[in-house]
């Protein structure tokens, strides 16, 4: 499924609003918690946590509420974020809702990527669990 320029911007804001949730962030601070901040074991946590949460959203976009279904929607977006066509200001906003994601957990899942902020159009991340 493909998504334009306005339309991945206002999809990102749905994310945001949902990841802005408190609820949702106690939920992933203690996922990290009691993952020990391991990534891989916090990210197998993250999916069906982000899912519930996304629900909605994929509905809403008609996007497939699973797996596959947040893959295309980040596909979707990644359109307007990565390659010849980037918009920086939306990929900086993908950045942000990653952040409200992931919480606590963003910094040690992308370490290796501190001190180059903000990433270009060259590079991406999950903001989708």
């Amino acid at each position: 499924q493909r998504l334009t320029k306005d339309g991945a911007r206002e999809l990102l804001e749905d994310l945001s609003r949902a990841y802005i949730d408190s609820s949702l962030q106690k939920r992933v601070a203690k996922l990290a918690r009691d993952m020990h901040w391991e990534k891989h074991a916090f990210l197998l946590g993250m999916r069906k946590i982000a899912l519930e949460v996304q629900a909605p959203i994929l509905t809403h976009w008609g996007f497939e509420v699973s797996g596959h279904g947040v893959s295309e929607m980040q596909l979707a977006v990644q359109d307007h974020t990565f390659g010849p066509d980037c918009d920086l200001g939306l990929k900086t906003q993908v950045d942000e809702v990653g952040k409200m994601l992931y919480g606590e957990m963003w910094s040690i899942l992308f370490a290796q990527m501190r001190g180059i902020e903000p990433l270009g159009c060259g590079s991406d991340r999950m903001i989708y669990g």
